[in-house]
């Protein structure tokens, strides 16, 4: 009788496995390049703040507005783990910083996202043209 429940994910696990499949894709061509995602990637401050946005985004439509700090950067971390493949501890000591004293770079980079997003609920094709442009030089 109990196995239902515990078979039962809560909407925050939910909304986590969303955001993460939806900021994991993102690098889908890189990906494929390589077995792993290049540093040059993981390092730039584009493409963190890219990805940062995409997830926080995605967070607040799939959460329907309804922001809980810490569900949000528990998402957020895991989002960004699953996308550059890396653990908890390296997203908390490389992108944390990143985050939290942003450059230039990362808010060009969360701008573009910005932008993106909005096309991507306008089903545009082109959403991530933008991203793809100006990231093709860390990866070849």
């Amino acid at each position: 009788m109990f196995d239902v429940w515990k078979s039962r994910r809560t909407d925050i696990e939910k909304i986590a496995d969303e955001v993460s499949r939806r900021v994991f894709l993102i690098l889908a061509f890189p990906r494929s390049l390589y077995e792993n995602i290049p540093n040059s990637l993981i390092e730039s401050d584009y493409v963190v703040g890219y990805h940062f946005m995409i997830a926080l985004n995605s967070y607040i439509e799939l959460s329907k507005e309804k922001t809980d700090v810490e569900a949000q950067g528990l998402v957020l971390a895991q989002a960004l783990s699953a996308a550059f493949g890396i653990d908890g501890v390296e997203v908390s000591e490389r992108l944390l910083p990143m985050i939290q004293n942003p450059s230039l770079e990362f808010e060009r980079g969360a701008g573009d996202a910005n932008n993106a997003y909005d096309m991507i609920l306008e089903n545009n094709s082109d959403a991530f043209l933008e991203f793809n442009n100006n990231t093709r030089h860390l990866y070849r």
